[in-house]
């Protein structure tokens, strides 16, 4: 809880003083000696803000209780250049200002004016005249007192002057000139102890409550009464020791500046900025300031408890406090000053580029330079922000075109890591620096691959022709930017990209990928690699770019590109971990557009798996990241998952409003184009809109072969087809392209031949069928396809049912209701399960499923599911290798138990779903 805090009481003087009880002896003395008719000049020193102002203060009040007369004024440093302005105050105290006013444009006349009010006044009595900081007197004001103290050498006068220890250099020739005829006295005041913190806490607070933390306010304040107080402050309105942000603590830094002199809050400032100990040697020419005051400036601030014995800020506070004292002016003309010094000592890019952009004025030439350079540092080191902001002010720059374009280049890439967006606003004009020449050939790679990105084919392909005429007599770099492009292009844009090639020059694999200079060529290669030449294709190249972009160096496009080739691949499991490991690397370093990617390629992984909610969680997250327009034709990627996944868990009417979300133009003109597609179409199946479902299918592969991209790990469209033409009972025609997808099984995974096995086996005899079963289950145990397995146990548990093997058919059952809860999407396996006509499942699907189970035994049931599918009497019977004789039997005691005397009634009795729906 917050303590309350007050002022001291002043009742007793001296009570607020601590530790200044000998002080006060030594003033009380030497006013006895005055007293004596001898004048006394005492110099009251010591740093900045230690309190020489409150013991004058004290003294002073003694002596008018006392009955003594005395006389106060104060320097200023607003008034230090005011000629006269400390002798009018001190005239004000003697009624002698008018006449001051009158003489103002004579020294000498009003320092007799001033030493005749002075000895009027001594008539009456000793006399202490009190002059706090001394240091901000004008020099008029200077010369009168010296005027006044030669004539009263043998008078009942005290004067007391305040002086800051590093100020006394002003002083030079006054006091020099005093201590030829006065007799000086110096009273220094320093810095508090440790006891004497503890005491001042407890005249602030009123407790003890303090007590365990009086080490740390002691060392924050440097024993400083100001600071210490300001720190009180703080820790009593938060309930505990700042020393960080509180208000307190700054404004007692602010008023030490203040009271130390503009070359003293120079000094602090410059210090401020600088921060570094290797920089302090800089502060000279900053200050426009020899070394040695520079030096005497730092000791006093380290006296003054605002820095430490090292010279270092002794808090945060006091720092931020010494940087809300400057003009925003003063900031910048710094900062530039500081950015120049930097970079004629060869300073990294990057702490001349932090000086650089606080100055108002446009960057000069070198300037310009120094920002891209550290732009790009700042880029690769996952600063975007503060890239973003180099290359921002650089454009201001009246730089000639050329540089202009780096620097939109620049910043095209910095903005596209945040908001894809906002980069795209700048393609235009980096795409008309291009045609007139000024873009490199690295920055023409990116800008064809964000014209790709949304949907800009045409303009891309201007952008690689250009490239390709430009290449002659280029390094290898340009080669690569190129190849990179192109391959991008056959990918994401097959329609304006070339067929796919096989050749090994073009998909060699470097191990390292620095090798060609453009580390987005070993991404898509690896992408064309795994479409070209299938599931066995080495993938090493793309978890190297994974590797690379968790270090830092990657283009997104270019980690979408390498974790599709580990999905192609079907290495669902590699892709999971680097999904979960890059997305942990972008979340830290707050790179949205990668953490869009991988949450796509990750919702897509899930949806693989059979994963169904992940799936969806995952794509919508990704979705929510960046705008419609950001994700631009990319974006039926993840909006293609959310379908599949909401529709596979049969949330069809959240499926049907994704499906109404409009898409770029040109999106079906590329690959994730298919994806939408193939999702479209099973949504439709799901929702028995059979020949919508057809037309997307056939639309898929029609694509799919033209472009050369007819692999299923893209869309198995000719499975989505086959199940329309089953469920329209078009069954030759289903047969015939599950039999053709099983003909591609070469570069395909063992994956889609299982499921295509189990689709077949629907249609197949039973011998066959429990053999394409048994096949299609130990193809996808070897996969991460969950789901599928789950299905295709689902289906063999059938027929093991059918063929009278229950025990094995319970097992196969509960593994794959097993598998399925797992996904979190037990659905479909049910469907399955539920259309075996089967009694020995109660416990596992519930009693929706077998709704008079409890009223039959197991044989009758047995052969009332037979006899309800629609078999005769001699079927059954060999079905369960029963005699005729004991089916009619088993069905006489059915029809009795259910009170039904026809098969129909049977049928629409045990399962009335089905029934109807039939």
């Amino acid at each position: 809880m917050a303590q309350e805090f007050r002022e001291p009481d002043r009742s007793e003087y001296g009570k607020e003083l601590v530790e200044r009880d000998g002080q006060l002896a030594d003033l009380h003395g030497l006013l006895r000696s005055a007293k004596g008719g001898y004048s006394q000049t005492v110099l009251v020193r010591g740093p900045v803000a230690t309190g020489k102002t409150a013991l004058i203060r004290e003294f002073a009040r003694h002596c008018t209780a006392a009955g003594t007369d005395v006389l106060t004024a104060n320097g200023s440093l607003a008034e230090q250049w005011s000629p006269h302005a400390l002798v009018r105050q001190l005239a004000d105290g003697l009624d002698s200002s008018d006449e001051v006013d009158r003489e103002l444009s004579a020294t000498l006349r009003i320092g007799e004016l001033l030493h005749r009010a002075l000895v009027e006044r001594l008539g009456s009595g000793p006399l202490v005249v009190c002059v706090d900081d001394l240091h901000f007197a004008d020099e008029a004001s200077l010369q009168n007192l010296l005027y006044v103290q030669r004539r009263l050498f043998a008078s009942p006068i005290l004067f007391l002057f305040g002086v800051a220890d590093h100020l006394q250099t002003r002083l030079t020739e006054f006091a020099a000139e005093l201590t030829r005829r006065a007799r000086i006295h110096s009273v220094d005041v320093g810095a508090l102890t440790r006891t004497g913190a503890e005491a001042v806490a407890r005249q602030f607070t009123g407790a003890d409550r303090l007590t365990g933390r009086l080490d740390a306010l002691h060392a924050a304040s440097g024993g400083n009464p100001l600071l210490l107080k300001g720190l009180l402050r703080d820790a009593v309105v938060t309930g505990g020791l700042p020393p960080g942000d509180g208000r307190g603590l700054r404004d007692a830094v602010s008023a030490c500046l203040y009271r130390g002199g503009t070359g003293l809050r120079d000094v602090a400032q410059a210090l401020a900025l600088l921060r570094d100990r290797a920089d302090r040697d800089l502060v000279p020419q900053l200050v426009l300031a020899s070394a040695d005051d520079v030096g005497r400036s730092m000791a006093a601030l380290a006296a003054a408890g605002v820095l430490d014995p090292d010279g270092d800020y002794r808090s945060a506070a006091a720092r931020a406090a010494v940087l809300e004292t400057m003009e925003p002016a003063v900031v910048a003309a710094l900062r530039g000053r500081i950015a120049e010094l930097f970079y004629e000592r060869g300073a990294a890019g990057e702490r001349v580029a932090h000086h650089l952009v606080a100055t108002a004025a446009p960057p000069a030439p070198w300037a310009v330079e120094v920002l891209i350079e550290a732009a790009e540092e700042a880029l690769m080191g996952g600063e975007l922000g503060q890239a973003a902001t180099y290359m921002e002010f650089a454009s201001r720059a009246e730089a000639d075109e050329r540089t202009q374009a780096r620097i939109l280049g620049l910043l095209v890439r910095v903005k596209w890591h945040t908001n894809p967006r906002a980069a795209a606003s700048c393609l235009t004009p980096l795409h008309e620096a291009l045609l007139a020449g000024h873009l490199s050939d690295q920055d023409a790679g990116w800008l064809a691959v964000h014209l790709l990105w949304h949907g800009r084919a045409n303009e891309a392909v201007a952008v690689v022709e250009w490239m390709e005429s430009a290449r002659a007599g280029r390094p290898p770099a340009t080669q690569g930017a190129l190849n990179a492009v192109r391959h991008w292009m056959q990918y994401l844009h097959p329609r304006h990209g070339t067929a796919l090639t096989t050749d090994a020059a073009e998909r060699g694999k470097p191990r390292d990928p620095d090798a060609t200079g453009d580390i987005r060529l070993h991404a898509v290669t690896a992408l064309v690699s795994v479409l070209t030449d299938g599931v066995g294709v080495d993938c090493s190249s793309a978890e190297l770019v994974l590797q690379s972009a968790e270090m830092g160096s990657h283009a997104d496009e270019s980690v979408l590109a390498a974790l599709l080739a580990l999905v192609y691949a079907d290495q669902l499991d590699r892709a999971e971990l680097s999904c979960e490991s890059l997305l942990d690397h972008a979340r830290r370093r707050n790179l949205t557009t990668l953490s869009a990617i991988v949450l796509g390629v990750s919702a897509d992984v899930a949806l693989r798996q059979g994963r169904l909610k992940m799936a969806k969680d995952r794509a919508s997250e990704a979705l929510a990241l960046i705008s419609d327009r950001g994700w631009g034709v990319v974006i039926a990627y993840p909006q293609s998952t959310l379908i599949a996944a909401t529709s596979g868990l049969g949330r069809y009417a959240e499926a049907a409003e994704h499906l109404r979300r409009p898409l770029p133009t040109g999106t079906f003109d590329t690959a994730f184009g298919l994806n939408y597609l193939y999702a479209r179409g099973m949504y439709a199946l799901r929702t028995e809109r059979y020949f919508a479902a057809l037309e997307d299918f056939q639309r898929c592969g029609r694509l799919m072969g033209e472009w050369g991209l007819d692999r299923a790990v893209i869309a198995p469209w000719r499975l989505g087809a086959g199940m329309v033409y089953t469920a329209l009972s078009r069954t030759d025609e289903a047969k015939a392209l599950f039999d053709e997808q099983s003909r591609h099984r070469r570069r395909e995974p063992g994956a889609v031949r299982g499921v295509s096995l189990r689709l077949r086996a629907r249609l197949s005899e039973p011998d066959a069928r429990n053999s394409m079963l048994r096949e299609s289950v130990a193809l996808l145990r070897k996969s991460d396809h969950a789901l599928e397995l789950a299905l295709s146990l689902a289906e063999l548990s059938n027929e093991r049912y059918a063929r009278g093997d229950a025990k094995q058919a319970q097992q196969g059952a509960q593994e794959a209701m097993e598998i399925a809860d797992d996904c979190g999407a037990t659905g479909d396996v049910r469907r399955i399960l539920g259309e075996g006509y089967r009694f020995d499942l109660v416990g596992l699907l519930g009693d929706e499923y077998l709704p008079v189970r409890q009223k039959l035994s197991y044989a009758e049931g047995r052969v009332a599911a037979l006899a309800a599918s629609g078999m005769t009497n001699r079927q059954i019977g060999m079905r369960l290798h029963l005699s005729t004789s004991t089916v009619e039997q088993h069905l006489t005691r059915v029809y009795r138990k259910l009170e039904v005397t026809r098969r129909a009634d049977l049928a629409r009795l045990l399962w009335p779903a089905r029934t109807k729906t039939a």
